[in-house]
């Protein structure tokens, strides 16, 4: 290092003349450039300020750099503003009765199903509701009695335990579903890092995170995800079966997770982690049918017997309502259902035993495509199922974009409404690109690094801050996706 000491007052210092001025003490490196602990002494004495200025930016810099190195802060605070949002889009209808006049631009299930379902009264649900079928073969829940899974009706009935009006209640359930939403995105987040910003600062969250209560199985289905990351196939199956119980999409996940396990040489694991998951969405269920089976049954009579047409959301099955019942339909769905997850499920073994291990991301990914591409009934919400599978799985920009708009489509049908021609174009549009992005999420990469055994688990807090680049290009298809299949 070099001193230079200027004694002159007169000298010229950085462009500035100033009389006066006391003596300037400057750091220059080898290459001249003058340091930042830069000295001034006025009067003989040497101030502290150009230290305590460079200090200051100094750690501003450090805090800085250090949160947008930390992917997890970073994505947490994006669902955050996100759930904002979502409480936003729905706030111009907490104003006034819900129902026939709410605005279908913030039209939300749970605050119109507090009033269509009376649940101010309080009547808890499955043990204490009903259904009445009409002559024409229609049902009606009686008060009290919802058309969900019956952990999705305790939570609704909780929710509405300590308020008598539905704006409150909107308030309440969105305050209780936000924890969820902030839950999927930092367990998403600790998997694949900055790539959980695809869920958490995605549209399609502001505009449907609080139309319905799947944030809480959203939660469930990452956890499930996480746990199996973490080695922890047990709890991963306990969590795919709660999920289940709430909504029942996430039940079928445990295919590819009994699948995964048995393809890794452990049948005994495999078979016991889907005798746990059975167990316990039987432990769940089993209580409310002994105490009243008609009022566990309402929400699935209810369902099947829901009809075909533009009112019940985008189906591929609304274009035979014509020529299918309700019941017939509903059958025809389930049986599409089930085998098509067999398909999958034989999709992914065969990439198994071409790769050296089971695409279980890839294999639960295409799950709720599956779901969406054959129910009876679709919903605007179920975009939201598929999100955090865009973050864990390496796939082109253009299908996250193209599932943005699939969602988008969905918002324009609440506010402006469709025409027979316009409900059958977005229809085939839903469709064809759920199908795209399910091809795709069998053929693609996984962001989710995995290694199993004790090496794994005290890796895999690490992992996910290395897992990757917001929009990484995906690996070649023909290269393997190997495993670490040491226990």
């Amino acid at each position: 290092m070099e001193t230079v000491e200027a004694h002159s007052r007169e000298r010229m210092v950085g462009g500035d003349s100033r009389v006066g001025a006391g003596p300037v003490r400057r750091t220059r490196t080898r290459t001249g450039s003058v340091a930042h602990g830069e000295q001034r002494t006025v009067g003989g004495r040497v101030s502290s300020l150009p230290y305590m200025c460079s200090g200051l930016r100094e750690r501003g810099r450090a805090t800085l750099m250090a949160l947008a190195g930390d992917g997890v802060t970073v994505v947490v605070v994006a669902m955050v503003i996100d759930l904002a949002a979502a409480f936003s889009t729905k706030a111009p209808c907490l104003i006034g009765p819900a129902g026939a006049g709410t605005p279908s631009y913030c039209y939300s299930d749970v605050q119109s199903l507090f009033v269509l379902r009376h649940l101010s009264d309080h009547v808890f649900p499955y043990v204490h509701g009903n259904y009445v079928t009409s002559s024409t073969g229609s049902v009606f829940l009686t008060p009290g009695e919802v058309e969900y899974p019956v952990l999705t009706g305790v939570f609704m009935w909780i929710a509405a335990l300590p308020v008598h009006s539905s704006d409150a209640y909107f308030v309440v359930s969105a305050l209780l579903l936000a924890p969820f939403g902030v839950a999927s995105a930092w367990l998403l987040a600790k998997m694949c890092g900055a790539r959980a910003l695809l869920f958490a600062a995605a549209p399609a969250v502001a505009l449907y995170g609080f139309i319905n209560w799947d944030f809480i199985s959203i939660a469930l289905v990452v956890g499930g995800v996480y746990l199996w990351w973490r080695d922890r196939p047990y709890f991963s199956a306990a969590a795919f079966a709660v999920g289940g119980c709430v909504k029942l999409w996430p039940a079928f996940l445990l295919v590819p997770l009994v699948a995964d396990l048995m393809a890794a040489g452990d049948w005994r694991k495999g078979a016991r982690a889907g005798l746990l998951g059975g167990g316990i969405g039987l432990g769940v269920n089993v209580p409310f049918a002994i105490a009243n089976c008609r009022g566990w049954y309402a929400p699935f009579a209810y369902q099947g017997a829901l009809g075909l047409g533009s009112p019940q959301g985008m189906s591929l099955w609304n274009w035979y309502a014509g020529r299918l019942t309700p019941e017939l339909a509903e059958t025809l769905a389930s049986l599409c259902m089930l085998g098509g997850l067999g398909v999958l499920t034989a999709v992914g073994w065969v990439r198994c035993r071409r790769e050296g291990a089971f695409p279980f991301v890839q294999v639960c990914a295409a799950a709720p495509l599956l779901y969406i591409l054959t129910a009876k009934d679709n919903s605007a919400q179920y975009v939201l199922w598929v999100l955090p599978f865009l973050a864990m799985l390496r796939l082109r920009p253009a299908l996250w974009v193209l599932w943005g708009a699939v969602g988008a489509a969905w918002y324009v049908r609440f506010v402006f409404g469709l025409s027979p021609a316009g409900f059958a174009l977005v229809t085939m549009m839903e469709a064809l690109v759920a199908g795209w992005v399910l091809v795709s999420a069998l053929r693609a990469d996984s962001a989710v690094e995995r290694v199993r055994g004790e090496q794994g688990r005290s890796a895999a807090g690490t992992a996910g801050a290395h897992a990757g680049s917001l929009w990484a290009p995906a690996r070649p298809l023909g290269t393997a996706w190997t495993l670490n299949r040491s226990r």
